[in-house]
């Protein structure tokens, strides 16, 4: 029961840090072009290592993140990247 419980606070952990670097990017909509491109990118570089951590888990460790959100995590990384160069 303890492992539960501590497993719980560390996605709740995650999911606020997740709201957190959300709410850096939408306000970053407002900065210029060449400045926004730097936030995005390394947003996307901090993402991608979060994404790394959770590949990771999934192979080699017995807790399993769920695949969908490892999915949905490498396609926003992805559009990061393309657009950040873009700008």
């Amino acid at each position: 029961a303890t492992g539960i419980q501590i497993g719980t606070i560390l996605h709740q952990v995650l999911a606020v840090m997740n709201l957190m670097v959300a709410v850096i990017v939408l306000s970053a909509r407002s900065l210029d072009s060449a400045a926004a491109s730097k936030v995005l990118m390394g947003t996307s570089i901090g993402i991608s290592i979060v994404l790394a951590h959770g590949i990771y888990n999934l192979i080699a460790t017995p807790t399993k993140p769920p695949i969908p959100v490892l999915a949905i995590m490498t396609l926003l990384v992805l559009l990061g990247f393309i657009t950040a160069r873009k700008g």
